[in-house]
């Protein structure tokens, strides 16, 4: 009898846990096969009977928003889990909530353009049972992307490049700006800045004398991008170096392989006096302004034949030819110098050979000397004569000048600060045979520049017997290579 009841106990029990076991097979595990804190990849261990009642909604195009059934009224929270249906295996479903999630409501954002996707819902109850629903596939909305910037432009500017395009048409999206890309070959265009909501951009964080190579594309509010514009190449021209303000410099414009060779044309209009002072005993007395009315046209042809690229200093010869006129309206009053530098004549010409040296020093400051040796009465700085009425070409004069054939310039010129565009330069001018102390001399001439300001500069003359400030404005072209101011 003991038996019996033995044998129908055990049966028993065995039912019991059997029984158990299937009611139980409605709460699945999940296997994790990723480590913790990095994106999980998991493999189901059997298909759960539950039905979450999965439904998405893709009205936003770009994210789905997924919803569901609660598996019970207790207390859960939940994970996603998501695949692309042309993934192959049990073992491709990614964990893509960062955080628990508490409502019955996800919204998955990191999406690709119209792809197939297949999600499953974990429920996790506070006993840490998890429940797992059947799998539901959706297809993201299709995106259009911002359309491409059409017309793009890199122009060339001194020591910049000047990019322009028309504005791009929106996709799904409105335009926030827009990639520009930039390499020196077209194999090493690379990603260099974004720019919003504007169809130019000035970039100066260029090298004067090297090509550049540049593509843009329209990005829209969510990133998405758009397809790359043709790449257009250019060279950024340095600024203007080959001369100081009358004078040359050592320098060139290496833009491109001229071989150390630069021809520049200088226009230069002497205006008039601004306000000076003459010791004249006779007639002294402190002047105010004055017209002088003097046009200097001269063409500059230098080679190079070191360059600052390669060394610490820059040397190099060349040759000025100057045509001087008369305004017809002024300086008919310079009379004393005319009988020896103009012959009565409203046409001069000066001309002459030259050596220059430069050198970069310290705080973007460049020095500069020169020398020139021309026939006597032919020299370039001649044009010092027509810049008062109070010297003299004759020996007898009171303030006689003797004419040169040999004229040193020492110069110099640096970015002002803050105003980095607006080089400002200096040069003095001293005709040799013209003083009796060349080198403190008595006869010399000062001229100032600011690089694109207006072009009207401030001289100062000084001459035996007196000075004079001078307003005059000045131009200088590079004609080769490549014309440019």
């Amino acid at each position: 009898m003991k038996k019996k009841i033995l044998f129908f106990s055990l049966f028993f029990y065995l039912f019991t846990f059997v029984y158990s076991q299937n009611i139980n097979n409605k709460y699945l595990s999940l296997t994790s096969t990723a480590k913790e804190n990095s994106t999980t990849s998991v493999s189901f261990s059997a298909k759960n009977e539950f039905k979450f009642n999965i439904i998405f909604d893709t009205s936003a195009v770009n994210s789905i928003k997924i919803q569901w059934q609660k598996p019970g009224e207790q207390g859960f929270y939940y994970n996603i889990y998501r695949k692309i249906s042309s993934a192959a295996g049990s073992a491709d479903f990614i964990k893509i909530n960062t955080q628990n999630v508490n409502e019955n409501i996800y919204v998955d954002t990191n999406i690709t353009s119209n792809t197939t996707y297949i999600y499953q819902i974990e429920a996790v109850d506070s006993f840490n049972t998890k429940t797992l629903s059947e799998t539901a596939q959706i297809t993201s909305p299709s995106i259009i992307l911002p359309y491409k910037p059409n017309n793009f432009k890199a122009r060339q500017d001194i020591e910049k490049v000047s990019l322009v395009w028309d504005a791009s048409m929106k996709g799904s999206f409105e335009i926030v700006g827009y990639n520009i890309y930039r390499g020196k070959t077209k194999e090493d265009i690379k990603f260099y800045k974004f720019i919003k909501g504007q169809t130019k951009y000035n970039d100066e964080e260029v090298e004067p004398a090297i090509r550049y190579f540049y593509f843009i594309s329209a990005v829209d509010a969510q990133g998405n991008e758009s397809e790359k514009t043709e790449i257009q190449n250019v060279v950024p021209f340095p600024a203007q170096r080959t001369g100081l303000v009358t004078m040359p410099t050592g320098y060139r414009n290496n833009i491109f392989d001229n071989f150390g060779l630069n021809a520049d044309i200088l226009f230069t209009y002497i205006i008039g006096s601004i306000n000076g002072e003459h010791t004249d005993e006779d007639i002294k007395k402190t002047d105010g302004m004055g017209k002088i009315g003097v046009s200097l046209l001269t063409a500059d042809v230098k080679w190079t034949f070191i360059n600052d690229f390669d060394f610490p200093a820059s040397f190099g010869v060349g040759g000025i030819y100057t045509l001087l006129f008369k305004d017809s309206l002024g300086a008919s009053s310079v009379s004393g110098i005319e009988k020896t530098f103009t012959k009565d004549s409203t046409l001069v010409q000066m001309y002459g050979g030259y050596l220059a040296s430069s050198i970069k020093t310290i705080y973007n400051i460049n020095f500069h000397l020169g020398a020139m040796l021309a026939p006597e009465g032919y020299l370039p700085v001649s044009f010092m004569g027509w810049l008062s009425s109070y010297i003299s070409s004759e020996e007898t004069g009171q303030n006689y000048i003797k004419p040169s054939s040999f004229a040193y310039f020492i110069g110099m010129d640096r970015r002002i600060p803050f105003f980095e565009k607006l080089p400002f330069r200096i040069e003095y001018l001293v005709p040799w045979h013209s003083n009796e102390k060349p080198l403190m001399p008595d006869y010399y001439l000062i001229n100032t520049f600011i690089d694109r300001f207006i072009n009207f500069n401030i001289g100062y003359f000084h001459f035996p017997g007196g000075y004079s400030w001078i307003g005059y404005i000045n131009f200088r072209f590079t004609v080769f290579p490549n014309p440019y101011k």
